[in-house]
């Protein structure tokens, strides 16, 4: 085992990979300085040894990059290693290529037991690529990898502003792909895109991986729209959950300024969000919270939205458990609103919803769409303005129904 210093006015990339690809089981390297790096296309520093430390609390690295084939990074962890802990990743990345279909990321993982804490990382574009910040990668070959991945008070900005539209492309802070017992706590994330729809997304944190826990955050997937008055403009997530038996717990988790933006969705199973505040913000089209996935639970949140045509809550997923919630559309006097619905069941048979607080709303409190649940406790303030509102209803009401389903197209 060995301590490695290199300084930042003492080195370029050639020389760090070379320092890099010599590291041995245990061996620490430290960065100090500052770094401006223009690594060419396709390259980066590999960590291709177990027990590797990577200390960069007294750096600032400046990285400029093309990108070349379907995914590249800056810190690769290889497959097969374990132990590795990141420190202090203090990074500055621009992409100066054409546009491209393939994603850049800083810190790519497919090692096992591998912490970055402390990193501080953004990332910005012109022109329309992939971007994820820090990606935890445990798909695509079958031996196991990408297992007990943490991210912990890290700092994770990404800017993809483009004026041309031509091809789907994704900004993501942090995502897990397909990693077991993946960990993100005390993280600021900043998720950023433009676009002309939903092929062009913002999502702050994504994981599909088993048994993860999102806990202590505060998430933001923007939209680049601020203004929120058309829905032909680039789809905001603050979380999107696609795994099986994962906690996203006392988040702040935001979608923001797109053609419609998201809290946070969920698609897999058995998924639980809980006490966290959830605000689905400047957007026609305000899904807060979805539930596409069996057997999700949401308990004892905060969850406003000031779009226009709210869906707090919106249900496609069979038996999902919705207790103890606040929700509140928040933009102003209820007749603001085009249309307001505080849960919409969407064509599902088993469900359940009680002991919810639903402020006053424009239409509709509880709607049944081809649904039959239960319902149980739930406060729901009455509409002493409208004389057409209800506190719950189904699509057995034909105008209700007409009012409200016309915006609850499939996303």
């Amino acid at each position: 085992m060995k301590i490695i210093t290199v300084y930042g006015d003492k080195s370029d990339f050639v020389s760090l990979k070379h320092i890099f690809d010599a590291l041995e089981a245990g061996d620490t390297v430290r960065l100090e300085g500052r770094f401006d790096l223009e690594p060419g296309a396709g390259e980066s520093l590999a960590v291709s040894a177990s027990g590797v430390t990577v200390d960069a609390s007294d750096a600032f690295i400046n990285i400029r990059q093309k990108l070349a084939g379907e995914e590249q990074s800056f810190i690769a962890v290889e497959p097969g290693v374990s132990g590795v802990n990141i420190n202090g990743l203090h990074i500055d990345y621009s992409y100066t290529g054409p546009i491209h279909s393939g994603t850049a990321a800083v810190l790519l993982n497919r090692g096992n037991h591998v912490r970055v804490k402390g990193a501080d990382i953004s990332m910005r574009s012109g022109i329309q690529i992939n971007m994820t910040g820090i990606c935890n990668d445990a798909q695509g070959i079958p031996e196991h990898r990408g297992r007990c991945f943490s991210a912990e008070d890290c700092r994770v900005r990404i800017f993809q502003n483009p004026d041309i539209f031509s091809q789907p492309s994704c900004s993501c802070g942090i995502a897990n792909r397909g990693g077991d017992n993946f960990y993100c706590s005390g993280c600021y994330v900043f998720a950023q895109n433009n676009g002309d729809g939903k092929r062009q997304t913002a999502i702050g944190v994504y994981n599909s991986g088993f048994a993860a826990l999102i806990d202590n955050n505060n998430i933001k997937g923007n939209g680049s729209h601020n203004a929120g008055t058309d829905v032909r403009r680039c789809y905001a997530y603050g979380g999107v959950d696609e795994s099986v038996s994962s906690v996203w717990s006392n988040n702040n988790l935001v979608g923001e300024w797109g053609g419609s933006c998201c809290a946070i969705l969920c698609k897999g199973r058995d998924t639980r969000v809980c006490h966290s505040k959830l605000l689905g913000t400047h957007t026609i089209k305000g899904r807060t919270v979805k539930l596409y996935g069996r057997g999700c639970i949401v308990d004892n949140n905060i969850i406003t939205t000031t779009s226009r045509n709210p869906r707090l809550i919106q249900v496609r997923g069979e038996n999902c458990r919705i207790t103890g919630n606040m929700l509140d559309a928040v933009l102003g006097r209820w007749d603001v609103y085009n249309t307001a619905c505080g849960i919409y069941f969407d064509g599902v048979k088993s469900g359940y919803a009680a002991d919810n607080a639903i402020m006053i709303l424009k239409d509709c409190g509880i709607f049944l769409d081809r649904s039959s649940v239960i319902l149980r406790n739930n406060t729901i303030y009455d509409n002493i303005y409208n004389p057409m509102y209800l506190g719950t209803a189904s699509s057995d009401n034909a105008e209700m129904l007409s009012r409200l389903a016309w915006d609850n197209t499939a996303e």
